[in-house]
């Protein structure tokens, strides 16, 4: 009977401080926090298009429970500089998209994308790794928190309004074009509805 309470006693130890799930599940994903600062916002050389750059720290470690940290841990810090660009694809603009009548030009412009996530190389760097006594460095978290930073600066840049900001530029823009090609006539550019499904590049991914 005192084996069994005892043995009781050790598996509720185990649980509590997460061994258990540390022993049957040794690959789980890992924890990864940041802190991220929106450097600048700019206008890049094709006029319709805006920038986004940002700054983090970014902390990757193994989610393991606090008695086997010492022993098992393995983190990593990256400093993460990178760049989301937004803008219009004039391309895309076709004859029916511009309607001349008696001294107006109507516009119709395509919804803005989402064109490149990309992280600066020559500014983005591993700040310090470091391993338990028992662990081998993991080779993808370097990866890990790259993949992270990129499509969290492209959700935050989402939601700072990196879209709306690339309309206003875009219909700005072409407004001051036509305006100078028609001097006489008045220009009104105006932006598509955006679909349900906003166009993300694929390095945003």
């Amino acid at each position: 009977m005192l084996l069994l309470v005892l043995m009781f006693f050790f598996a509720l130890f185990l649980t509590r401080f997460g061994v258990l799930d540390f022993l049957f599940n040794p690959n789980k994903p890992p924890t990864i926090t940041m802190t991220t600062v929106l450097e600048r916002i700019r206008l890049v050389s094709e006029l319709t298009t805006v920038r986004y750059t940002y700054s983090s720290i970014i902390r990757t470690e193994r989610d393991l429970p606090p008695i086997l940290a010492g022993l098992y841990r393995d983190s990593l810090v990256l400093v993460a500089v990178g760049n989301v660009t937004a803008g219009i694809d004039l391309s895309k603009l076709s004859e029916s998209d511009v309607q001349i009548t008696d001294g107006a030009i109507s516009i119709s412009l395509p919804p803005p994308e989402v064109f490149d996530c990309f992280l600066d190389e020559s500014e983005s760097y591993v700040a310090s790794r470091e391993t338990g006594l028992f662990a081998s460095p993991a080779p993808d978290f370097d990866v890990q928190a790259r993949r992270f930073a990129v499509r969290y600066f492209r959700d935050q840049s989402l939601e700072q309004g990196i879209l709306n900001e690339a309309q206003a530029e875009a219909t700005k823009v072409v407004e001051t074009l036509f305006g100078t090609l028609y001097p006489d006539m008045s220009v009104d550019a105006t932006v598509k509805p955006q679909s349900d499904a906003i166009q993300i590049a694929e390095t945003c991914q």
